[in-house]
């Protein structure tokens, strides 16, 4: 069973994201990602790079996460859990490996799940066309 662990800060989440590998690296770890190398991951997890500053795509995505989820529950009638800003889910088997959750969704114990929250503009329409583009598969 994962573990939660809480921050008070941004900054102290952050802090703790580089002492793992998380959802947000696995396509970096792969070498499918479009936006970041290995060199570039290793480089912030030792913290040598500098931090990466907020895009403006990824503001509106955290703008838009809460309206997106409230939807979801609406039109799936799944009732999600609240939004635990600044937290870590981490495995104990390999304490290395972590995740902050958009949402998990509440359902009996046999049929547990995590919502994640994705936006992109209508330019990326036809790589999302099928299915969400590997990268962000890999990230679940």
């Amino acid at each position: 069973m994962p573990t939660l662990k809480q921050f008070q800060t941004r900054e102290e989440w952050l802090e703790e994201r580089k002492k793992g590998i998380g959802g947000s690296d696995a396509a970096v770890v792969l070498g499918i990602s479009p936006w970041k190398s290995a060199l570039e991951l290793y480089t912030e997890k030792i913290g040598i790079s500098e931090d990466q500053e907020e895009s403006e795509a990824m503001r509106w995505g955290n703008y838009l996460e809460e309206p997106i989820a409230n939807a979801y529950q609406q039109e799936t009638k799944r009732e999600l859990s609240p939004r635990e800003p600044f937290s870590l889910v981490k495995s104990v088997e390999f304490p290395f490996i972590h995740a902050s959750l958009d949402r998990e969704i509440i359902a009996d114990p046999e049929r547990p799940g995590v919502l994640e929250i994705k936006t992109a503009g209508l330019f990326k329409l036809e790589e999302w066309k099928e299915e969400a583009p590997l990268p962000y598969q890999v990230q679940m």
